[in-house]
C-alpha cells in the first residue's frame, strides 16, 4: 500500500516539474524572466510556485497560452496596420501556439 502510495507521489512530483517547466517555458516566449513567470502564477493560483498542483499549473499553463495568442494576433494587426503606408516591414513567422 505504501509503495503504491510513494509511486503515485512520485508520478504527481514528475508531472508538475514538467508542468512548472512548460509554464516557464511560455513565459519565456512572452519575453518575461523567470521571476516574473513564478511571481504571475503565485498571483493566479495564491499559492507559492512549489507548493501549485498539477491543475492549478495547468490552468496557469492555459492562462499563457491564451496570452500567447493574444501576443500572435497583436502582431499580426500591426503588421497589417502599416500596409499601404511605403513602409516594409520585417516577414515574421506566426509560432503555432497550439503546440508546444
Amino acid at each position: 500500500m505504501n509503495q503504491h502510495r510513494i509511486a503515485n507521489d512520485s508520478a504527481d512530483d514528475a508531472r508538475r516539474a514538467t508542468l512548472r517547466d512548460r509554464v516557464l517555458a511560455h513565459g519565456r516566449r512572452l519575453g518575461w524572466s523567470a521571476h516574473a513567470v513564478i511571481a504571475f502564477t503565485e498571483q493566479l493560483t495564491r499559492h507559492p510556485w512549489k507548493r501549485c498542483s498539477c491543475a492549478e499549473l495547468a490552468t496557469v499553463l492555459g492562462e499563457y497560452r491564451r496570452l500567447l495568442g493574444v501576443d500572435a494576433l497583436a502582431r499580426h494587426d500591426v503588421k497589417i496596420s502599416h500596409i499601404g503606408l511605403g513602409k516594409r516591414q520585417p516577414e515574421r513567422r506566426c509560432r503555432d501556439v497550439a503546440h508546444d
